[in-house]
């Protein structure tokens, strides 16, 4: 008997990509509609979207870094979008220390 080896779908990838970025999005808006309707009672709102736009853009820069290898710009972009989504990650931090304290 053979065993053949099953090799990654690189659809895969993708599709989780934009359903991750659909539920992402709508996660932030609704927290930014919870923001303008009570901003004192939704507080916790803050971290939660500064937490959201980080995983976005780290997503988005793990998504550069697969398309195309060999291109230095993807690579440049790639990184940009990771370093912005750490710095939103820290921000997210902060804002929750403050909310939470």
């Amino acid at each position: 008997m053979s065993q053949t080896a099953k090799k990654a779908n690189p659809r895969a990838f993708q599709h989780f990509y934009d359903v991750a970025h659909v539920v992402l999005c709508f996660g932030c808006a609704a927290m930014g509609i919870l923001l303008l309707i009570d901003i004192d009672r939704f507080a916790f709102a803050f971290p939660v979207i500064f937490l959201l736009g980080a995983v976005l853009n780290i997503l988005y820069a793990v998504s550069r870094f697969r398309k195309d290898r060999d291109r230095q710009s993807h690579r440049v972009s790639g990184t940009a979008f990771l370093l912005l989504g750490v710095i939103l990650l820290g921000v997210a931090v902060v804002s929750a220390i403050g909310v939470f304290s």
